[in-house]
C-alpha cells in the first residue's frame, strides 16, 4: 500500500482488519485506491474497474504483488528511476 503524506485514517475503525476481509478483484494484477473523489464514485458499492483518462490522483493505492513487481521491474520505470529519481536525504 502506499499512502500519501497526509491521507488521514479514522481512528475507530480497524482499516487493516477491513483491507484483510474485504473481497479483492480476481485478477492478480491490480492497482486499488479505497479512496476515490466524487467524479469517480458508482452507484453500487465495491471495486469498480475505471476504463476513463485519470485525472485526479489517489491519496491511496493498493497494489497486487503480481502489479508491484511487475511495476518495478519495467525497463521504463528502472531506466526513469536511473535517471530521475534522487535519493532520499535527511
Amino acid at each position: 500500500m502506499m499512502l500519501q503524506d497526509d491521507a488521514l485514517w479514522p481512528t475507530h475503525f480497524p482499516v487493516r482488519d477491513y483491507l484483510e476481509q474485504i473481497r479483492w478483484p480476481d485478477d492478480d494484477r491490480f492497482v486499488v485506491s479505497p479512496y476515490c473523489c466524487a467524479d469517480y464514485t458508482e452507484e453500487k458499492s465495491g471495486w469498480h474497474e475505471f476504463r476513463d483518462t485519470w485525472v485526479y490522483d489517489a491519496v491511496a493505492l493498493i497494489f497486487s504483488r503480481t502489479a508491484e513487481e511487475e511495476f518495478l521491474a519495467d525497463p521504463i520505470v528502472i531506466e526513469r528511476c536511473r535517471h530521475d529519481c534522487k535519493p532520499w536525504r535527511t
